[in-house]
């Protein structure tokens, strides 16, 4: 039984290490290439489940380069003289 267990975490170990070379290119082309549609709908799932997640980076980056103006009144030391 030990050794079973030994063989399917080193199979599962080899599959991680072999999914982990693999590029960004390789996996876009094994999935998309040709596209079907059920590789349509799972990516069309994918990008529904992440999209909140990208529209709140993209309203909090227009945020963050919004400028903001501040109007400051000069101190009356400074229009006395």
């Amino acid at each position: 039984m030990s050794d079973l267990v030994d063989h399917l975490i080193q199979r599962w170990l080899d599959l991680l290490a072999w999914l982990s070379a693999l590029t960004l290119g390789q996996v876009w082309k094994a999935i998309y290439n040709p596209p079907t549609p059920l590789n349509l709908s799972i990516a069309l799932i994918a990008l529904t489940l992440k999209a909140s997640t990208y529209y709140r980076r993209y309203t909090t980056w227009r945020a963050s380069r919004r400028v903001v103006r501040f109007d400051w009144p000069l101190p009356e030391v400074s229009s006395a003289s």
